[in-house]
């Protein structure tokens, strides 16, 4: 009998590490100035606790240490109230800057540019010349297939519509669902997180693409571009805006800030601008 009752410590245990642990502040996406920020308050809190007795300033830093390795911070909502408080101190330096987590699009081997533009001018998918802009029949179907994307089965949409076998997994948090997609052998090197607008404008692209005619590794590589030509958030229905997209703690690093479409009612980015 006592087998089964470790199994369901190992497995209780394994619960509150899920509960406690948050994949978009970690990883290749942990922003270090908030790291190192929060592991000080840790070890501050530490030393008063010593005060009282080492054994609880030993509990104390190994429970902060934990709980900032499996969520990047400590201190609740630090990734909201870390760019605010430093704009208020006057901290915008870019020192305190934050590789965002990489937002990607389905993914599949990569084409050239022409060779895309090419292949959607035959289609009839995009029309002009120096001024390219999406035929009104494809964006029509583009619209139409948009509004017909199972939202609740999108992990497994954007699994179907990649070139490659991959993984693909729902993420929710703080309101707001992720894709998580990598390579078929769960690599996160390989990761890509679509936040749900992309993730639905980019499942609709390639169906309605593949509906045309375009072969799909055409279809996959040219999904992500033909982005810039939404007016319109593919989930919430805001409209979409030319903007600058801000970093963590406030900052835009050594190469100023991303030109991004984002949506101005749920303000998800949709497209960076090179």
């Amino acid at each position: 009998m006592r087998k089964p009752q470790a199994t369901g410590r190992k497995r209780a245990s394994n619960g509150i590490f899920e509960s406690v642990r948050r994949p978009e502040y970690t990883g290749a996406n942990r922003c270090w100035p908030c790291t190192v920020a929060n592991a000080g308050i840790v070890v501050g809190v530490g030393i008063l606790a010593a005060i009282v007795t080492p054994l609880l300033s030993i509990f104390v830093v190994a429970v902060g240490v934990t709980i900032l390795a499996l969520r990047g911070y400590v201190i609740p909502y630090t990734p909201r109230v870390a760019p605010r408080l430093l704009a208020l101190l006057g901290l915008e330096a870019s020192f305190f800057s934050h590789t965002e987590r990489t937002v990607g699009g389905i993914g599949g081997d990569s084409v050239d540019g022409d060779t895309v533009i090419a292949a959607l001018g035959e289609a009839g998918v995009l029309t002009g010349g120096e001024e390219l802009a999406l035929s009104p029949d494809f964006a029509h179907d583009w619209h139409n297939a948009i509004d017909d994307v199972d939202r609740e089965s999108l992990a497994d949409a954007v699994a179907d519509a990649a070139v490659t076998p991959v993984q693909a997994r729902r993420f929710d948090n703080d309101g707001r669902t992720w894709i998580i997609v990598t390579d078929e052998d769960g690599s996160v090197a390989s990761e890509r997180w679509l936040s749900r607008p992309i993730a639905i404008a980019d499942v609709a692209a390639v169906r309605t693409l593949k509906e045309t005619g375009v072969d799909t590794r055409i279809a996959v590589a040219a999904a992500a571009s033909l982005r810039l030509f939404l007016d319109e958030c593919p989930d919430c229905g805001g409209r979409v805006v030319e903007t600058t997209g801000d970093g963590c703690c406030g900052g835009f690093g050594p190469s100023g800030p991303d030109h991004v479409l984002a949506c101005e009612d749920c303000d998800q980015r949709l497209a960076t601008l090179d």
